[in-house]
């Protein structure tokens, strides 16, 4: 297979396919990870009562969401990293901005699914006699959970493919590995894009089926 042949021609192209799978991966999980942890309290935080806290979540929301992650990766690697002396690596910019956005995303998801909990249940919690943070622990985070599997899943799965864009700011990741073995068989290997993408795709797929098939899983048990 011509796949084979070609990473098979220069000197370990295999592990470094795989080694710049490994940075994607690394980036996108690191960042889906902080997205959920501090998605949460910042969904509270958007249901807050305070009129101030809710329209300056509103603002963060609409920044990050209609703002391109990859202008954002410009101006803060090329500029904002740089102030003050602080410089921070490619990879480090990378998790950050992809968080900041999951964050945003994550939050509104919290959001819209404490709305959805049913008005009865905290009514039902107030009549036993619930402090607020009783109400939030034994009623609204649990329901709350069961609600945002789905789209927390997806969200996850966007960053992921989102990643590959750390290419355009020097990150050694799946997309730069690729486009070096393409350049250096590109007269041996005329299709060599086709099988190198090919392949990248695939591993794209197979991750992200992965991980929509734990998330069945984990809704079924759930309930």
């Amino acid at each position: 297979m011509e796949l084979f042949e070609i990473l098979g021609q220069g000197n370990n192209f295999w592990r470094l396919l795989v080694e710049g799978f490994g940075t994607t991966l690394f980036i996108a999980l690191s960042s889906s990870a902080l997205a959920i942890i501090l998605g949460f309290p910042f969904g509270f935080l958007m249901k807050s009562k305070r009129a101030v806290v809710r329209i300056l979540c509103k603002v963060y929301l609409e920044f990050f969401r209609l703002m391109p992650q990859m202008v954002l990766l410009f101006v803060f690697y090329f500029s904002l990293s740089t102030i003050n002396g602080v410089s921070l690596s490619a990879i480090d910019c990378s998790i950050i901005i992809f968080s900041l956005w999951g964050v945003a995303e994550m939050g509104d998801i919290v959001r819209a699914a404490i709305s959805s909990v049913a008005i009865g249940q905290i009514e039902a919690g107030k009549s036993l006699g619930l402090t607020k943070l009783q109400l939030n622990l034994k009623i609204v985070l649990p329901e709350t959970l069961r609600r945002v599997i789905p789209p927390s899943v997806n969200l996850i799965t966007r960053i992921i493919k989102t990643t590959p864009i750390v290419y355009f700011i020097g990150v050694l990741d799946v997309k730069k590995v690729a486009d070096s073995i393409i350049n250096l068989n590109r007269f041996e290997f005329p299709n060599a894009a086709f099988y190198i993408y090919g392949f990248i795709i695939l591993l794209f797929f197979f991750i992200c089926f992965a991980l929509s098939h734990f998330s069945k899983l984990l809704e079924r048990k759930l309930a």
